[in-house]
């Protein structure tokens, strides 16, 4: 290893690591955001097929694949220039990548909630909508949130 080399380049790579950190937090949210409403979809049966092909694709390729065919590959598609910075395709591709990890995350969550619970609240009369919002999210929150940090550690 080249020490001084290392020494020399460290101080220029640290000019760097807020944005490294902003784009991870961004993509962070953004991912949050598309879990949340592919794991809505995937307890429909209309479009559960959808959300099953949506997380085998982006989990099933790599990052960088990923990364190269959001930049490059689908403005090539669209006959188009890229008129997108590349901070930006980079954070939109990492949060579709690590939203497909987060919906069976958050589908694990919901299913670790009993069943009866649903059931006691639909029998309680409270919509489908109702039980979900009031009684197994808050229950699935405290299953979801420790995995929340794998995600990261997976690129």
């Amino acid at each position: 290893m080249d020490f001084p080399y290392m020494l020399k380049v460290f101080p220029e790579i640290g000019k760097y690591v807020p944005v490294t950190l902003l784009m991870a937090v961004a993509a962070m949210m953004l991912a949050i955001i598309v879990a949340a409403v592919l794991s809505v979809g995937q307890h429909h049966k209309s479009s559960r097929w959808l959300v099953d092909f949506y997380v085998l694709i982006f989990r099933g390729f790599p990052t960088l694949v990923i990364f190269f065919v959001g930049y490059y590959g689908l403005p090539q598609l669209l006959h188009s220039r890229s008129l997108v910075p590349a901070s930006i395709a980079a954070t939109v591709c990492l949060a579709l990548k690590e939203g497909a990890y987060l919906v069976e995350i958050f589908r694990s969550g919901i299913v670790s909630v009993a069943k009866s619970q649903l059931e006691t609240g639909l029998a309680l009369g409270m919509s489908k909508s109702l039980v979900y919002r009031k009684i197994i999210i808050p229950q699935a929150i405290r299953i979801i949130i420790p995995p929340l940090a794998i995600p990261l550690s997976a690129y």
